[in-house]
């Protein structure tokens, strides 16, 4: 059993395949096929549960103690102003998801992007040049799966574009709410806790972030990177409250939020990818089914493995574990909305039916990133990373960073580098 492990881990990356990048099926064009794939346009409501306690900071003035540069205590949850109700951003929502997506498809590296790049003493040569941010690329209007679902903005004004010429920008398919929070507002707080340091990575850094083995010598960047849940479901806290840390409030874990989806043109391809990304792999014994209600037993989330995200603020200090369900999917066909055939809304599938389509769509994603060798078939190496990384329970008796900086040192002499997600049991410290 593991020592310890570092609070976080990476998702490997391979070459992009040469048929990733397509040119979309665009926002107006009204079809029911392309390219020999179905076509879906619908919405979907989806819930979130937090199971571990959960943070996206306020900035109101009137919920922050301190000021940049010093310990900064933050009262409460994300609201709207003159509303008590907790929020999550619809902006925090989609990253959330994108990323997933992205590391489940090996999408480009949409967040390194050129001034990150150069922050970070230009390491672009060492991922494979086929990941490049589809922004920042000229491809001939192709974009990356993930690209073509969340959209993509150019990494840089490019002036004015000429006729004919392709764009370097795509706006995306999927449109997210705000989760409003459900229930009532009465003691949802866990209460005051100063969390462990939480510094910025330092990409270029060669001790964790290169590491040729899971890449190659020529391109070493270790991948992408993502936070493990915490088994014990508790927040990773100091006593001294520092300028290198911060007091927050997180909601207890139980919190429920809704949110409404809505997607337009996806490929069925494209359609489970994003159910992929949203939902994961949460227990099925968790999903209770109550006719149309939907809901998920996070009290006995200790019990059964499943694969879920993590949300929001103090990630490496165990926050921000939650699930997250589809509960219901509307279809609508277009053709007829605007052919004045009624409303087009023409599938509506909830309780029992929804969840058996939405697990078939789930295990075609997942299929679709197998390959085949000597008879055999196996799971890509940047998805099973994601599923191992993601992974609740876990069994990592604890988590912690090392120690500063004689541990770090001493890794770095010694070229230790973390175990492949999955293999953290060899992990000595």
């Amino acid at each position: 059993m593991a020592k310890y492990m570092n609070p976080y881990n990476f998702v490997r990356l391979r070459p992009m395949a040469e048929d990733a990048r397509q040119v979309p099926l665009g926002h107006k064009r009204l079809v029911s096929e392309y390219n020999g794939e179905p076509v879906y346009s619908g919405r979907l409501r989806c819930l979130l549960t937090a199971f571990g306690p959960l943070v996206v900071l306020s900035h109101d003035p009137a919920d922050v103690q301190g000021k940049p540069g010093e310990h900064r205590t933050f009262k409460r949850f994300f609201h709207y102003p003159g509303d008590e109700r907790p929020v999550i951003p619809a902006s925090s929502l989609k990253g959330m998801v994108r990323s997933i997506a992205e590391a489940a498809c090996n999408g480009c590296l949409s967040v390194l992007n050129e001034v990150y790049v150069k922050r970070w003493n230009n390491f672009s040569d060492a991922y494979p040049p086929s990941l490049h941010f589809c922004g920042g690329l000229d491809t001939g209007g192709a974009f990356c799966p993930t690209c073509r679902i969340f959209g993509t903005a150019p990494e840089k004004e490019t002036g004015t574009a000429e006729r004919g010429a392709y764009p370097q920008a795509f706006q995306g398919k999927v449109h997210f709410s705000d989760a409003i929070f459900q229930g009532d507002l009465g003691d949802i707080y866990w209460g005051p806790v100063t969390l462990i340091p939480l510094l910025d990575p330092k990409v270029s850094d060669r001790v964790w972030y290169h590491d040729p083995e899971r890449g190659s010598s020529q391109h070493p960047l270790a991948g992408r990177k993502f936070y493990y849940h915490h088994d014990d479901l508790e927040p990773k806290t100091e006593k001294e409250a520092t300028r290198f840390n911060s007091t927050v409030n997180p909601l207890k874990p139980g919190a429920t939020f809704a949110f409404t989806l809505d997607f337009r043109n996806l490929l069925e391809s494209e359609l489970n990818l994003l159910l992929y990304a949203l939902e994961l792999e949460p227990a099925q014994a968790l999903v209770q089914v109550n006719g149309d209600a939907i809901t998920f037993n996070w009290q006995e989330v200790k019990k059964h493995e499943g694969i879920y995200p993590k949300l929001g603020y103090g990630k490496p200090a165990g926050l921000g574990s939650v699930c997250l369900l589809v509960t219901e999917m509307k279809l609508l066909d277009p053709v007829a909305r605007y052919g004045g055939e009624g409303s087009g809304w023409h599938i509506q599938l909830k309780g029992r039916r929804l969840r058996q389509v939405i697990e078939d769509q789930k295990k075609r994603f997942r299929l679709s990133q197998t390959f085949v060798r000597d008879g055999k078939r196996y799971r890509q190496p940047y998805l099973s990373d994601l599923r191992n990384i993601l992974r609740f329970p876990n069994n990592i008796v604890c988590f912690r960073y090392p120690k500063m900086p004689d541990e770090f040192k001493r890794y770095r002499r010694e070229g230790i580098k973390l175990p492949l997600p999955g293999h953290e049991c060899r992990w000595e410290g």
